[in-house]
C-alpha cells in the first residue's frame, strides 16, 4: 500500500505541475512514468511467484521516479536552444539516405535471414533459437563471427531505428509510404534472424506514440484508410509477438493462455526482481565494482573497443566485467501450469548500470538528465513542429520504455542511431 500511495502521489503531483507549467498533459515523460510505475507495482504485488522485494529496490525505484519527474519539469526553468533543419530538407535527405541503405543492406539482411531460417528449422525451434543467441566459441552459426554480428547491429539495426522514427511521421502526416515500407521490411528481416521480439515491440510502441501525439495535437486527420492500416499493423505485430512467445515453451508449441499470460507479466516486470537480487547479492558487480560512467555508456564505447582489440586482443572493456553476471539464469519461483520453472536472466532494467556507475547518486543524476532531455525535445517540437525534435523525443521515449528490459545503454545500435541523427543535423545545417 505504501508503494502504491507513493507512486500515485508522484504521478498526480507530476501531472498537475506539468499541466500548470506547460498547459497540457500528454507527454513522453508522463507515459514513461506510467509505464515504469505500472510494471513496478506488478513486480512487487503480483501473485505469479516473485519473491518479496527488499527496501533497496523500493529506494532505487523511488529515486528514479522522483528524479525523472523533476528532470521532466526542469525545461520550464532551464530550456534548450538548438537550431534544426527544416522539414523539407530533412525529408529529402532521409529519402535519399533510405534508398542508398536499402540497395546495399536489404540484400544482406535477406541473406542472413535465409541462413537463420535453416538453423531454426534444422532442430527443434527453441533449440535453434538458443543456438543463435547463446552460440559457443567465436564462430556464429549465421553471421560467421561476433565481429560481423556486431557490425550488422551497427550498420543495420541502428539505421532501422533511425528510419522508424521518421517513417511514421511521413506516413501519418503526409501519406508517404516508402520509408515506412523499408523500415518494416528491414526490421522484420533483422529481428527474424533470432525470432526476437524487442525491436518489433519497440517499433510498435514508437508507432503508437507517434499516432497519438500527432492526432492529439491535430497534425493529421484520421481517415478510414489510416484506421485500417493501423489495425492491420497492430494485428501483424500481435501475431508475431504471440507466436514468438509460444515457441519459447519447449515441447509445448500450443502453450496455454495461462502460460502466455505469465510469460507476458514476468517479461515486463522481472527486471525489477533481478535488480533487487543483484542489490542484495554480495557477489554481484553492484557490490564489488564501480563504473564511474563506463556502465551506462558501454554501448557508446563499443566501437572504440573493437579498434583497441585490433592492437591488443587481451583488452577487456568494463562491460565484460559485469555483463556475464547478468547472463546467469535464475529461478525466481515462477511456474507454468505444468509446474515447470521459468528461468530469467539479462533483464535488469537501466537502473542496474546507473547504480553500478555511482550507486544511488547514479540513479538520481542519470534519471534527472534523461527526464530533462526527453521533455525538452518534446516541448521544442510543440513550439516548432520540426520533425527533428519529434524524432528525438520518440527515440528517447523508446529508450526509456524498453529500458525496463535490457539496458539499451549496452547496445551499440542505440548509440549509432543517435549518432546518425546528429550527423545528419550537422550536415544539413552546413548545407544551408
Amino acid at each position: 500500500m505504501i508503494a502504491l500511495a507513493f507512486c500515485l502521489g508522484v504521478l498526480v503531483l507530476f501531472s498537475i505541475l506539468y499541466f500548470f507549467l506547460f498547459g497540457h498533459f500528454w507527454s513522453p515523460s508522463l507515459l514513461v512514468l506510467l509505464w515504469w510505475t505500472s510494471w513496478f507495482l506488478v513486480a512487487v504485488n503480483s501473485n505469479i511467484g516473485f519473491p518479496k522485494a527488499s527496501d533497496a529496490l523500493f529506494t532505487s525505484f523511488y529515486i528514479f521516479a522522483v528524479s525523472f519527474a523533476l528532470g521532466s519539469i526542469s525545461p520550464f526553468f532551464l530550456g534548450l536552444s538548438l537550431r534544426v533543419p527544416n522539414n523539407n530538407s530533412l525529408y529529402a535527405f532521409n529519402k535519399y539516405f533510405t534508398r542508398i541503405w536499402a540497395v546495399f543492406s536489404l540484400p544482406v539482411l535477406v541473406y542472413f535471414w535465409k541462413r537463420s531460417s535453416l538453423v531454426l528449422t534444422s532442430d527443434s525451434f527453441l533449440a535453434g533459437r538458443n543456438t543463435l543467441i547463446d552460440f559457443e566459441g567465436s564462430s556464429h552459426p549465421v553471421f560467421g563471427s561476433s565481429f560481423i554480428r556486431n557490425c550488422i547491429e551497427v550498420l543495420m539495426a541502428g539505421p532501422l531505428l533511425y528510419f522508424s522514427l521518421f517513417s511514421f511521421i511521413y506516413l501519418l502526416r503526409d501519406g508517404r509510404f516508402f520509408l515506412f515500407c523499408v523500415s518494416c521490411l528491414g526490421i522484420y528481416l533483422y529481428q527474424s534472424t533470432e525470432l526476437g521480439r524487442s525491436q518489433i515491440y519497440r517499433t510498435f510502441l514508437i508507432l503508437v506514440f507517434t499516432f497519438f501525439s500527432l492526432w492529439i495535437y491535430k497534425v493529421f486527420v484520421i481517415s478510414y484508410r489510416k484506421v485500417f492500416l493501423g489495425l492491420f499493423t497492430f494485428f501483424l505485430v500481435f501475431c508475431y509477438i504471440y507466436h514468438s512467445t509460444l515457441v519459447r515453451f519447449e515441447n509445448n508449441p500450443l502453450a496455454s493462455w495461462h502460460d502466455t499470460k505469465t510469460e507476458f507479466l514476468s517479461y515486463h516486470s522481472v527486471g525489477f526482481i533481478l535488480l533487487d537480487k543483484a542489490l542484495n547479492d554480495s557477489n554481484s558487480p553492484l557490490q564489488n565494482e564501480m563504473g564511474y560512467g563506463r556502465a551506462s555508456l558501454s554501448g557508446f564505447w563499443f566501437p572504440v573497443t573493437q579498434v583497441i582489440r585490433i592492437f591488443d586482443e587481451s583488452y577487456k572493456p568494463f562491460l565484460d566485467q559485469w555483463y556475464p553476471y547478468t547472463a546467469i539464469s535464475h529461478d525466481l519461483g515462477v511456474r507454468n501450469e505444468s509446474g515447470k520453472e521459468f528461468l530469467f536472466n539479462a533483464y535488469y532494467t537501466m537502473l542496474f548500470p546507473f547504480f553500478l556507475d555511482f550507486r544511488y547518486f547514479g540513479i538520481c543524476i542519470f534519471s534527472l538528465s534523461l527526464g530533462y532531455i526527453t521533455s525538452t525535445c518534446f516541448l521544442n517540437w510543440r513550439k516548432t513542429y520540426f520533425d527533428f525534435w519529434f524524432a528525438s523525443s520518440a527515440l528517447l521515449f523508446a529508450f526509456c520504455i524498453m529500458n525496463i528490459f535490457q539496458p539499451l545503454t549496452q547496445r551499440v545500435y542505440f548509440f549509432s542511431s543517435v549518432l546518425i541523427l546528429f550527423l545528419i543535423l550537422f550536415y544539413l545545417k552546413k548545407a544551408k
